[in-house]
Order: structure tokens, then sequence, then C-alpha cells
């Protein structure tokens, strides 16, 4: 075991560590020699300090046990943990090690989820039994914290070796200063993000535990923006009874990080709640200036007597922080500006956090964070002095508009009053002429677009009605866009039009598909939408309408066979929705959107470029959040509708992995999502839609399954509705194709049950459903590419009834020709789908060479 070290020893100890660092290797060794007798005992312990500073001389930056040299196998050799299993979970790296142990990732064994964990293991060696003491002691305290900003207690045991272990969430994240500079998010940002950290802290406190490691690389942030608090390793319990740290003796150096500990800490005094309130202190000065308080102490002793004794600059005055502009000049300005935004209450608010007498300090976090949320508010401060001057620049701030209309009515001329009111005048009239115009727009979409259109949408034989709507909407809102001045409100009410109007026209809505229409809706909408959240990136209202018309262009362009703009609406709809995501992480609408952006993204992956991983990664996460939000709204229908979508387009690309019991499962899960809110709309012809999708893909599992009965029923099942659509509205060319596509899965079953008759006549049937709707204009991926498939599998079973040795040879002949012409078409349509359907390069290379084949079968056969 190393040196007993008391407090008043450990004093010693340090100012002869700074001077020792201080020399040279020879000089050092000579004055290490030359001390007193009675202080070699202390020599010992310097010298060990000064081999671990040599192996790692950022070592004081971490937390750090200091004993014999050499003891350093944070639980034990990590290399030697990867691969082993712990209870139900197998260790797959290494996170991280510190002094305490080691933390590795690792996931379920049993395959029950996919979701990686983090196992933290207790180091052996020198000083078991102390850290055996500290490791129950975090696991108590994490077991005993439930904040969603706090990282989770999940399991806990031992291993075969008696080695203790607790598994805790896996935070993905950035430390919390790391993730400010990398998106280089403003001041307030940082101020709302730290109110965040600030709640999880208190939280803590008000269960008793001081946490006392509080640092950047324990605040981790993800990529939605939310912080997690970690490492509780050091922290305790501060109950009554147990007594100052200082009373007791000490063989270690305090476990802590010197940059960010209190004066407390370091001098290993009593250590409370207050404590932590320095720490945050520390890191606020750190996320708002770039730099830390102490920069300028080159050596651990100079850092701790810094913290004890050196006030920090205000941190107006220490800005660091990189500006994005990238010319000095430009360094410059930003700095300024930050300077500006800081001086006064932040400078005050930061610095009584970091006082070094800790009854100086704010008295809980809670009223650090307050004291942050007025300043955010204009409202005065707690860590400045209340004087009637402050309180009134305070009032005058949040009433600047009000203060100045008085000052000016006061202040200004007789004739300067007359001109002012004048004015007022032709605003007022600007602003009644502008709200009309927004009444007008409000009108047209909520009486034509939205009302009237909305009830007959979905009603079978409504295309005509549809089509006459449309023509009055265009006329009036290209009148309300050419008077269009620039107001904003205004511009968001036209957008909102255009871009129903655009669905309405073409989009993946069932009517007469006015692409051309569509287009131009849509392009009105983006020209309104653009420059409005260019002017101002924090209006949620803009960003989320231009987040859905983005993701609306990236589907229009797939539509229309333009791969390279798919892709690049859905990069752009993604990084808005990135975007839209922070800013507004508690509205539902707002996350639903962004869920349906980072699906349709991952779906986009599979079906233009065959990234199954790619797409998948992103598929299932968004599932599963969408369904959280789908359980407390089950009736909703649009919810409800993305939800099936999004199930069945994961099932799809389960199927093309052939993990057919999981596309079953996602599948089902569509036709469970979709049954609530078709029950209630029975009528609804999109809702059936989607439910004879879902119904689709749960029989193509069943099929890669070989359970060809059932999936045969659920594909007549899936038939029916869209036969009574079709029946009902000849002019949708979708319905049409619809149908087409059901007769061809079909006849898939009936080739795989080799009822070759049967296939063909299903076939037929559906390639000429399918060529109709091409012919009346729909360029729906899914019906073009099912007609090119249809084709395909018509030759085959061509071939198959060719290769049939009763047939004659005039009968065989007939057969290889069919199968040729079949083989032919499919070519054509495969290569026509290739720029949105990356199989169909694949596909297109097959029937070249089955058509080569049935090219070759016909010479011999003449």
């Amino acid at each position: 075991m190393g040196l007993r070290v008391t407090p008043a020893q450990w004093q010693k100890v340090k100012g002869l560590m700074e001077d020792a660092l201080a020399l040279g290797g020879a000089e050092r060794a000579a004055f290490l020699a030359a001390l007193p007798r009675e202080e070699a005992d202390l020599r010992a312990e310097v010298e060990s300090l000064l081999r671990a500073y040599a192996a790692r001389p950022g070592f004081l930056e971490t937390p750090c046990v200091v004993g014999a040299a050499g003891d350093s196998d944070a639980a034990d050799s990590s290399a030697e943990w990867i691969g082993r299993t712990l209870g139900s979970y197998r260790l797959i790296g290494l996170i991280g090690a510190g002094g305490m142990g080691a933390v590795f990732r690792a996931v379920r064994a049993d395959g029950l989820h996919e979701r990686p964990v983090a196992v933290k293991l207790i180091r052996s060696g020198l000083g078991r039994e102390y850290f055996l003491r500290r490791f129950n002691e975090e696991r108590r305290i994490l077991a005993s914290l439930d904040h969603p900003n706090i990282a989770r207690l999940l399991d806990g045991g031992a291993t075969p070796e008696g080695v203790p272990y607790v598994v805790m969430e896996f935070v993905d994240g950035l430390p919390i200063d790391e993730f400010c500079e990398r998106r280089m998010i403003s001041t307030r940002e940082r101020l709302q993000l730290f109110r965040t950290v600030c709640a999880a802290v208190q939280y803590a406190h008000q269960n008793l535990i001081v946490h006392r490691d509080l640092k950047p690389a324990n605040i981790l942030v993800n990529s939605d923006g939310q912080p997690k608090l970690l490492d509780f390793g050091i922290s305790r319990i501060c109950a009554p009874g147990q007594g100052s740290e200082a009373e007791r003796p000490l063989t270690l150096l305090p476990i802590m990080t010197p940059e960010f500990a209190s004066p407390e800490q370091v001098r290993g005094t009593s250590i409370t709640t207050v404590s932590d309130i320095y720490s945050l202190g520390v890191i606020l000065y750190l996320l708002l200036t770039g730099r830390r308080p102490y920069g300028s102490a080159s050596t651990p002793h100079e850092l701790m007597q810094a913290v004890c004794e050196t006030v920090p600059l205000r941190p107006s005055a220490s800005v660091q922080r990189p500006a994005s502009e990238p010319t000095d000049a430009a360094h410059q300005r930003e700095r300024q500006r930050l300077r500006r935004a800081l001086r006064g209450d932040i400078d005050s608010i930061v610095l009584r956090a970091m006082r070094k007498d800790p009854q100086e300090r704010y008295a809980t976090v809670e009223q650090l964070s307050d004291d942050i949320r007025r300043h955010l508010g204009g409202l005065p401060v707690m860590a400045r002095r209340g004087t009637a001057w402050y309180h009134l620049r305070k009032f005058l701030a949040r009433h600047a508009i009000g203060v100045a209309a008085v000052a000016a009515i006061t202040a200004v001329l007789i004739g300067a009053v007359i001109i002012s009111v004048r004015e007022a005048q032709v605003a007022r009239l600007q602003e009644a002429r502008a709200e009309a115009r927004i009444k007008d727009v409000r009108k047209l979409a909520d009486s034509l677009i939205f009302d009237i259109h909305d009830s007959i949408r979905n009603l079978p034989g409504a295309s005509a009605s549809r089509h006459l709507l449309v023509q009055t909407a265009v006329q009036y809102l290209d009148r309300l866009s050419r008077e269009d001045t620039g107001d904003r409100a205004l511009r968001l009410e036209l957008a909102a039009a255009y871009q129903r109007l655009g669905e309405i026209q073409g989009g993946f809505t069932y009517s007469e598909n006015d692409r051309a229409g569509a287009m131009n809706s849509y392009q009105h909408a983006l020209a309104l939408l653009e420059p409005t959240v260019a002017a101002d990136p924090r209006d949620g209202r803009a960003l989320t309408a231009l987040t859905a018309l983005y993701l609306r262009l990236s589907d229009f362009s797939w539509l229309m066979g333009d791969g390279e703009s798919v892709m690049r609406f859905s990069e752009r709809a993604l990084a808005h929705g990135g975007a839209l995501a922070m800013l507004e992480p508690g509205d539902p609408q707002s996350q639903t959107l962004v869920i349906v952006v980072a699906a349709d993204y991952g779906n986009k992956l599979y079906r233009l470029r065959g990234d199954v991983s790619g797409a998948l990664a992103r598929l299932v996460p968004a599932a599963a959040r969408l369904e959280a939000l789908w359980t407390r709204a089950p009736k909703n229908r649009q919810l409800s509708r993305s939800l099936c979508v999004l199930y069945y387009r994961t099932a799809e690309v389960w199927l093309h992995a052939h993990e057919y019991n999981r596309a079953l499962a996602a599948a089902q899960n569509a036709r469970r999502v979709v049954a609530a809110v078709l029950a209630e709309s029975p009528h609804d012809a999109d809702l059936q839609i989607q439910n004879s999708g879902a119904l689709h893909y749960a029989a193509a599992a069943l099929m890669g399954l070989n359970q060809l009965e059932e999936a045969r029923r659920l594909e007549q099942e899936a038939l029916a509705p869209v036969q009574a659509l079709a029946a009902a509205d000849t002019r949708v060319a979708e319905y049409q194709g619809f149908v087409g596509m059901g007769l061809d899965r079909l006849g898939e079953i009936a080739a795989r049950e080799r009822k070759v008759d049967r296939a063909l006549e299903l076939l037929r049937t559906g390639l000429q459903m399918s060529d109709h709707a091409l012919e009346s204009g729909t360029r729906h991926p899914y019906i073009r590419h099912e007609n090119a498939a249809a084709a395909a599998l018509l030759g085959s079973v061509y071939v198959q009834r060719a290769s049939d040795a009763r047939r004659s040879s005039a009968g065989r002949a007939a057969d290889w020709r069919s199968a040729r012409d079949a083989y032919g078409r499919a070519l054509e349509s495969f290569r026509a789908t290739i720029p949105i359907w990356f199989e169909a390069t694949g596909e297109a290379g097959q029937a070249a060479a089955e058509l080569q084949r049935c090219d070759q079968m016909l010479a011999k056969l003449r």
C-alpha cells in the first residue's frame, strides 16, 4: 500500500512537486537526493507523482489516482475483456479507462435488441478496497437517479472472477464544449443548453448527490442536442453524519479534475452542493469564451494555486471563441460582438458561481439557472447589485418600443408629430391591406383546397370536381402572388397554399396528374419560402414549411424519374430537419416531420443507391420514435398513415436482405397501425391503398418463407378494395396500375406453384392494366417497375412451358417467341427505371441475357 498522507503533508508534497517539475533531469535527481531524512517518505510520494506525470503529462486534467509505479491497469488489460460476455452483454470495444476502472461498449448477447450500452468495470490491484467502495457508491447513486439528462443505470453484476460491473445507458455524443463549437451555436443557444445541464445537476442535488467532477467530458450532447450527465464515480451522498473528507487521512491524490475543481476540493476541505456550482461556473466560462479561466497556469501546483487564490478575468474580457468568418477583421468584429453580449449580466453570473468562498456563490443550481433565464428574458439578475439605474436600464431594454414612442411624443416638435401620425396611418393601411390578403389566402385554402377538396379527395369518382377546384385555385393564387409586397405572414400563407395545390395537381395524390402544373406550384412555394427562412432561420413555422416542401420535392423528383434531384432535395430536407429538431425539440408535429424526413432519406438511400445497411440504420430507429408518438394519438390519420408507410418501407428493405421474418413483422405493424383509422374512415381511398400496400409486403414475406397459400389469401385481400376504386373512378390512372400490380403478384404465386396457365392468364391481364395506366399518364415508380418485372416474369413462365417435353415443336417455338417478346419489353422498361430504381440495372442485364437465350433456342428450333 502507498504512503498515508494527511492534508497538511499534502501541501508540502505539492510544493516539492512544483519545485521538481521546474528542474531538468540531473538537477531534479540531485534535488530529491538532497531532501532531509525526515522528508524521505514524502520524497517517495513525489517521485511516484513525477513518474506518472512523465508517462502522461496531462494526467492532472482527468480524474486519476496515483499509487505505486505501474499501477495503471484499469480493469486489468482492456484487450483481455473485449469479446467476453458479462451477464446478458458482450463487450465489443473500449470506450475509455480512468482511475477507478474501464468503460466498455457492449451489446446484448441474446440479440433482444441492438442498442449499445456502456459497461463499467472496477480496476484491480492497488487500492482495490477503496475503489470497490467508490464503485458500489456509484452504483447506489445511479440506481437512485431517474432524469432524462442523466445517463441511466440499466443493470449490474459481477464477473466470474468477482470483478463488479455496472451497465449504463450508452451516450453517443460530444463533450458539451466540442458540441457547441462544431455546431457553432449562438451564445443564447449555449445558455439554454447549459440550463438543461443545470436541471440535471439540480435533480441530483435534490436527491442529496454531489457530483464532484463536473466538466465538459462528463456532459455529452447527442445529435438531437440533448445533454447527458455522466460519471458519478467520485460523487458522494451528502447525507448528515458522514463527516468531511478533510477529517480522513489520505493515501491518494484527491480524485478530481483541477481545472474544474472548486477551491475547497483542491484544499481538501468540506465539499457540498455549492462545489458543483463552482464547477458549473467554470464550464459556463469555457462555453461562452472559448478559453479556461486559469489557462496561464503552467504546472499542476500553479493551477491549484490559481483555483484557490486567483480571481479570473471577466468572461467579456477573456473572449477567444472562434468566429465563422475567415478574415482577421471579421474575427475581431465577432469578438467585439461577443464581448458586448457577455458584458454585465453574464460576467456577474459566471463570476458569482466561481466565487472562492462557497457562501458567496449561488445557494442552489436552480438559482444559477434562474438568473440565466432572467438574463435571457431581459429581467434584472440576482448576481448584480440592484441599483435603481440598473433596474431602470433593464426596464427600458424590455420596453424599448414603448419608451421610444413616449420619448418621441414628448421631445419632437408639433410638425414631427404630424408626420409621425401620417406615417402611422399609412402603416395601418398597409397592414390592413396585408391582413386582408392573408385572409383571402386563408379563405381560399380553407374553403376551396382544404375543406372542399379534402372532403372529396378520397371519394371514388371525384376527379372532375377536383379538376375544377384546381383551376379556380391556380387563378386566385397567381393573382395574390403578383400583389406580394414582401409581407412575411402573407408569404407563408401563399407558400402553404401553393404546396397544397402542387400535391393536388400531381404529387402522390391520385388525380389526373398535371405534372407540369404541380412543378410550377412547388416552384412558387420554394421561391417564397427559401428567402423567408434565410432572413430568419429561427422562424419555426417557416423552417417547418420549407422542410416539408423539400421532402415533397424529393418525392416528386422520384415520380418524374430525376434521381439526382431526389437525393439533393432529400439531403436538404434532412439538413433542415436537423435544424428544426434543435429549434423545436418539444413540439410533436415538428418532431413527427423530423422523423419522417430521416426515414425518407433512409428509404431513398435504399431505393436509389442500394444502401441496405444505411437505410435500415435510419428506418428502424425512425419507426420506433414515430411509434412512440403514435401511441399518444392512435386515431390521428396523418400520423397513422406516416407510420404505416414507414413500417412497410422497412419491410421492403428487409425483404431485399432476405430477412423474411423481420419483413413480416414490419408489415404486420403497418397493418396494425392503419387498421384503427381505416375503421373510422372505411371509404378513405388513400387509407385503403396504404392498407393494401401493408398486405402486399406481408404476402411477399410469406412467399419468402414459402407459405404460398397464406400469401395468396393476403394478396387477394389487398386487391379487392383497389379493384373497387378502379371501377368507381376510371380517370385515376394509378388505380388501374395498382390493380395490375395485384394481378401480377397473384401470377407470381401461381408460377411458384407451377400453375403455368393460371400464371399466364393473371400476368397478361395485369400487364394490360398497368400498360393502360402508363398510357394514361401515370409515372408512379412502383407501377413502372412492376410493369417491367411482370413482363420479365411472363417471359420466365413462357420459358417454363416451352421446356415441357410434351409440348409440340410448334408449341415450344411459339412459347420461345412469346418469351422473347416479353423479355424484350422488360429490358426496355427496366432501362427506363434505372435512374430511380437501383435493382433495375441488374434486372436489365438479366433480361438481356434471357433475350439472348431465347434467340439461341429459336435458332435451334428452326
